[in-house]
């Protein structure tokens, strides 16, 4: 009889998220306020209606914005200023698909930076005199009701958007790219002082449109990360797709089981072939354990 060979492949969760260089400023929200869990201490303060918080999509908590009065505001600082290169990075799950400010900077004709949700499901990524006026816009569309990551990278080149830890669309920069920071108040959920109205063909003059729906640990750096960070950062929040391979001389039984939640998959084969727990029916939640077995031998 021949010898089985049985290869599994276990792409394993990370439970921790490193600090990476640069970070500006951090807003958890994990006591459901505006509070800087970063170096520097940049509180966000709330106004318009009270907010609730809800479950991120790390069990820790996210703010809402009711998209019609409630806002964060974060007093300018010279350390928001960016010189060469800066990232900033979210999670999103809107409520409806509506135009609405998630993080922005505004001065007049000064200073214009901003992250906008657009009426399709798609985010715009503006740095005023940087892009010959109109905004990168992300490919792909945030699904409503559901948790997405957001980071927009400017390297001194190059602005790209990245959803959910995949490169998604990039625009060369302007050579004479000048970002300066024009003393601006930085706005989450809503940008009271920007002027003119909402008009999709120009993506830059976005009038005062409010974000409906929740928002979780909006970080900013003065660093650029790269592809390996974001798409690490992304993983370390939500796991990737737990799976592999078998080869075998005959067929073969991969039990895949979800320790904590007490619930398991069986992937019965006959040939060669990849499996995948989560696409054969397995959930999964951030920090669950898992256990996969091949044969009954624990792998």
């Amino acid at each position: 009889m021949m010898k089985k060979t049985v290869l599994a492949t276990l792409l394993l969760l990370l439970c921790s998220q490193a600090r990476a260089d640069g970070l500006v400023a951090e807003w958890l929200f994990n006591d459901c306020t505006g509070k800087d869990a970063g170096p520097n201490g940049h509180d966000a303060t709330l106004a318009g209606s009270p907010s609730s918080c809800i479950k991120g999509p790390a069990k820790n908590k996210a703010f809402v914005f009711n998209g019609s009065d409630n806002y964060l505001q974060v007093g300018n600082s010279p350390d928001f200023a960016i010189a060469t290169t800066a990232t900033y990075s979210l999670w999103l799950k809107p409520a409806k698909l509506s135009a609405g400010f998630l993080v922005s900077k505004w001065v007049g004709s000064l200073e214009d930076k901003f992250l906008h949700l657009e009426n399709d499901g798609s985010v715009s990524f503006f740095l005023f005199k940087c892009m010959n006026g109109v905004a990168l816009r992300s490919v792909s569309k945030l699904p409503i009701r559901h948790w997405s990551h957001v980071a927009a990278v400017y390297d001194g080149k190059t602005a790209k958007l990245y959803i959910n830890g995949v490169l998604d669309n990039a625009t060369p920069t302007l050579a004479a790219c000048d970002v300066g920071d024009a003393n601006g108040t930085l706005f989450m959920g809503y940008n009271p002082t920007r002027v003119g109205e909402y008009d999709a063909s120009w993506l830059p003059y976005h009038g005062q449109a409010h974000y409906q729906g929740a928002m979780d640990s909006v970080h900013i750096y003065n660093t650029a990360l790269n592809a390996g960070q974001i798409k690490a950062y992304y993983e370390s929040i939500i796991p990737p797709a737990i799976g592999g391979t078998v080869t075998w001389d005959g067929p073969h039984t991969v039990t895949c089981e979800n320790v904590t939640q007490g619930t398991s998959v069986v992937i019965p084969s006959s040939t060669q072939a990849a499996w995948d727990c989560e696409a054969s029916g397995l959930k999964f939640n951030h920090g669950d354990v898992s256990k996969v077995t091949i044969d009954g031998v624990k792998h």
